[in-house]
């Protein structure tokens, strides 16, 4: 439905509004920023400020959610018994894991993360935007939940005794900036965990750690025997995992950068945890990997979808891998469904699109970072021809890249000529410096045709200073029969040691057969990450000192911690307030954008009020006047006549009845009233703006402290209002009554100094006169 709403409406007011609107009750449900079709920011905390303060814009897309709906959706009902006990545990800054405070929060499965948060902090007595949550397993900071803080507890897989630990950003900051020496296999491990650690403090646009970009010219087959639709990124790192108990772990994650039409995102991606494995879930990786892309090709269709799916999909190919072949419960079988699950990848929403697949693999042989864009398509239907610039627009944002080390895939079944690939890693690597060719099916090369790959590999053409190596796919049917690696590298090196041309031919140099094989190839990533890493580490280190000097900044900007005492909080915070207010009015403070302010406006109302004095029209020097010299008469002096003539009764010759004085004097009282009217509701606005201003500066930190206080203010500031707009009604009524004073002493004053006016403009000064006479 649509809703007409005023800026200074609160949002606590437009939700209860919705909420009747669709007969919901308002303390049953949660209200969301509904930005792109998702549930982008919880607003529950903001329900106090206003439509203005949010910055709300004509069109504003809100979600009203049921509390119950989420019950629902999880399959269990709220009640006492499904409450949970969770241990927070909150580390003050420079702490150790022996200096945790600790606190027990009992919350409901449906409650979301965010709002557990909110309370915990609160409880704490920190700001929530100051401290990343982590999931604290067995004492360790396990996994970063930041970025699954609008999940409720059950859907983030959180039981009854959870830990939690809350962290201070400037602490983890700190931490992530102390890192010494870095060389070898080991800078590089170092170095990931480093820029997974800044990926959570929000600055990868300067932090972005060097990786490889693998680019191909045809559509690359990706483990599982399915096409690559997304770009993947996979960073491997030798450092063990933080979970108890494995010696391989691989959380994969969703990066959305893009929007479903592949517009990219003004606000900040987020990476959405999505399943992880371990080392006995190896062999199931291409399931999960075929579901990820699934789910980016498919942005409306929740996550847990494909979840479930993969991990139907993986537990199938387990009982079929047991006893060959195993009907699944489904009636389908294990090879079958492996299949489906790779068919997955070619239908969906969008054919293609820039979100991430994110691997982050703790255990790993090798300390790489890589990304396999999709393969560089050069024809298609005519219907979807969209898709090729989308590719190669995505393809040359990503080799441009000057920290990524592009990996040209360079298929040996056709010619190099015709593949776009190595025309995009020269526009992108002009000099060739960071580009490594890479040709694969080299057991696929025609008879007859291998000499047209002699000068490639002997660097006599397509020069690359990285060189060319030489690798063997798995083909289809190894991968249909889940060929495992170490199967897939001796069926590589029995084809080098045993093909004619790359065993035997005399031409080959032996710095040219070193080149042979995966692992060589990845043994060269490996050392030009490391070099490309220790290039790039002390910009990347001068770009992280500046982020922590922001963070300072910010946190020198905080206000103090609120006392222990509530009520002598209060009572500070109130007399600050106060003292704020009567500094800002008489202009004795450093903000002084008030007192200019009202100055203004009086300067104003002076002004109106001397145009509102009656304009008299005096004759000229000496007596002489405009008036005289064309001798017609004005018409204030035919008016005078008409009332003299009037109002005349007993009165002596040349006297004019007191009346006539009245009669022209009545009509010019109270011409500054519209004047004084103006001024009061000026000035009352500019003290409405301040108050609003010092009230949040001094109550910020406590939202519904500072809305009560906000909303006091404002019914004194109106009733203060109302009293002066009495006062000038008053003063104005006073002035329409008859003209007559007792004050003689102010009258005669009054008069002769007019007098004194008069003569001045008639005759001139005094000397002028002297001579005159």
């Amino acid at each position: 439905m649509t809703m007409l709403a005023r800026l200074n409406e609160t949002l606590q007011q437009v939700k209860a509004r919705a909420c009747a609107a669709h007969g919901l009750d308002p303390e049953h449900v949660l209200l969301w920023d509904f930005f792109l079709d998702s549930k982008y920011v919880l607003l529950e905390d903001q329900l106090c400020c206003t439509l203005g303060e949010l910055q709300m814009q004509d069109g504003q897309p809100l979600l009203l959610e049921q509390r119950q709906t989420a019950q629902q959706e999880q399959g269990r009902p709220c009640s006492s018994s499904t409450t949970l006990q969770l241990e927070v545990h909150c580390a003050a800054a420079g702490s150790s894991a022996q200096q945790l405070d600790t606190i027990s929060i009992a919350a409901q499965p449906w409650e979301l993360l965010q709002v557990v948060k909110q309370r915990a902090c609160a409880a704490f007595g920190v700001d929530a935007e100051v401290v990343l949550l982590w999931d604290y397993f067995e004492a360790c900071r396990f996994m970063l939940l930041e970025d699954q803080l609008q999940l409720s507890l059950q859907q983030a897989r959180l039981g009854d005794g959870q830990h939690l630990l809350l962290d201070p950003v400037r602490q983890q900051a700190t931490r992530l900036s102390s890192g010494k020496d870095l060389s070898g296999s080991r800078s590089r491990s170092n170095f990931s965990r480093l820029a997974s650690h800044i990926q959570g403090l929000k600055l990868t646009a300067q932090m972005r750690p060097p990786c490889d970009a693998l680019a191909c010219s045809v559509t690359s087959v990706a483990a599982g025997g399915f096409s690559a639709k997304c770009p993947t990124e996979v960073r491997l790192s030798t450092a063990p995992p933080t979970v108890a108990g494995a010696s391989w772990y691989c959380p994969f994650k969703l990066r959305r950068e893009y929007s479903k039409d592949n517009k990219q995102l003004e606000t900040a991606p987020k990476e959405l945890a999505f399943k992880a494995l371990n080392q006995d879930q190896k062999d199931q990786l291409h399931h999960y990997i075929a579901a990820t892309q699934r789910a980016l090709l498919n942005p409306s269709d929740p996550l847990e979808t494909y979840v479930g799916t993969a991990d139907r999909a993986a537990r199938v190919a387990a009982a079929d891998a047991d006893s060959s072949p195993t009907a699944s419960t489904d009636g389908v079988t294990g090879s079958t469904f492996t299949y489906s699950m790779a068919a997955w990848v070619g239908v969906g929403e969008l054919q293609f699109t820039g979100n991430v697949v994110v691997l982050e693999i703790t255990g790993a042989d090798v300390d790489l970072a890589l990304i396999d864009l999709p393969g560089i398509i050069q024809t298609e239907p005519a219907d979807n021809g969209s898709n090729v610039e989308l590719v190669q627009a995505l393809v040359r944002r990503y080799i441009s890249n000057s920290r990524f080390i592009i990996v040209a895939i360079i298929t040996c079944k056709d010619d190099i000529d015709n593949q776009l690939v190595v025309q995009l890693a020269r526009e992108a690597d002009k000099e060739g410096r960071r580009t490594i060719g890479v040709l694969t099916k080299a057991d696929m090369i025609e008879l007859g045709t291998h000499d047209t790959w002699l000068p490639v590999l002997q660097g006599e053409s397509y020069l690359l200073r990285l060189r060319y190596y030489v690798v063997v796919n798995p083909s289809p049917k190894d991968i249909s029969n889940n060929m495992s690696a170490a199967e897939a590298a001796d069926k590589e090196a029995h084809f080098f040691d045993s093909d004619a041309f790359f065993s035997s031919d005399s031409r080959l140099k032996t710095t040219v057969r070193e080149r042979f094989g995966v692992g060589a190839l990845r043994q060269q990533l490996s050392r030009q990450l490391v070099a490309l890493t220790q290039r790039e580490l002390p910009g990347m280190k001068h770009a992280l000192e500046q982020g922590l000097a922001q963070l300072n900044a910010q946190q020198q900007q905080l206000l103090p911690p609120p006392s222990a005492n509530a009520s002598e909080e209060l009572f500070r915070r109130l007399r600050a307030l106060s003292d704020s207010v009567q500094g800002a009015v008489a202009g004795r403070d450093d903000d002084v954008a008030f007192f200019r302010a009202a100055d203004t406006h009086y300067s104003a109302f002076k002004s109106a009020v001397m145009r509102a004095r009656p304009q008299v029209q005096l004759p000229g020097k000496h007596g002489s006047s405009a008036a005289q010299e064309d001798d017609s008469e004005d018409d204030s002096e035919v008016r005078v006549r008409e009332l003299a003539q009037k109002y005349r009764r007993d009165e002596l010759p040349k006297f004019l009845p007191y009346k006539v004085v009245q009669a022209l004097v009545q009509p010019l009282k109270g011409r500054w009233d519209a004047a004084a009217q103006t001024c009061l509701r000026d000035v009352a606005k500019e003290l409405q703006e301040l108050t609003g201003r010092l009230v949040q500066q001094h109550f910020g930190q406590f939202a519904r402290a500072e809305a009560h206080i906000r909303g006091l203010l404002y019914e004194v500031l109106q009733a203060l209002k109302q009293d002066t707009l009495q006062r000038v009604d008053h003063l104005m009524a006073m002035e329409r009554e008859d003209t007559w004073t007792q004050n003689d002493r102010y009258f005669t004053d009054s008069m002769q100094r007019f007098l004194d006016m008069l003569t001045e403009r008639m005759y001139g000064d005094s000397s002028d006169t002297d001579n005159t006479n």
